[in-house]
């Protein structure tokens, strides 16, 4: 719990940092995308285990991106809680990570039921939704924009959803 509090506790100062700047924009730190793969599925496990949706990490060791402070571990958090909303029981959400010469891709895979062509084009609009709060994908943009990524989405190939957050490479 008190790990958890830190956690949020950065976010928020990031979010103020970034609401704070002249620009608009909070400084980069480099992040180790697969560590906070790592610790979120740590975290939303005993959760997946109770519906029997298995969470996998595929990746290298280490890798290295750019990112505003706490965002990659808020993003994932939004991702895994929307994929666990969605999974069929028994099902698995996988999150992969791929390092690029000059970047490094996060995505997160559920099987659940996947969205339409209209749905995918207002996925990232604020209060639009399929069911929870509209909210969700809408922070997982704004906080890999803060990170000066992108994030898409499509229908995945097993079926379901990817969401993918495209980082640049720390040096």
């Amino acid at each position: 719990a008190i790990r958890e509090t830190d956690r949020l506790s950065q976010i928020v100062d990031a979010l103020l940092a970034l609401a704070r700047s002249a620009e608009g924009v909070a400084p980069l730190v480099d992040v180790d995308l697969v560590a906070v793969v790592q610790d979120r599925i740590a975290t939303w496990s005993p959760l997946a285990d109770e519906r029997a949706v298995r969470l996998a990490a595929r990746g290298p060791k280490v890798a290295h991106a750019l990112a505003m402070r706490g965002a990659v571990e808020q993003i994932l958090d939004n991702l895994l809680s929307n994929a666990l909303d969605v999974a069929p029981d028994g099902s698995s959400i996988d999150v992969i990570v791929t390092v690029h010469p000059d970047q490094i891709t996060l995505a997160v895979i559920d099987r659940g039921p996947g969205m339409t062509d209209a749905e995918l084009a207002r996925a990232f609009n604020r209060f639009w939704t399929t069911g929870g709060t509209g909210l969700g994908l809408a922070i997982v943009r704004r906080l890999a924009e803060a990170s000066r990524a992108t994030a898409t989405a499509r229908r995945a190939l097993a079926g379901g959803l990817e969401v993918t957050l495209t980082f640049r490479r720390a040096r």
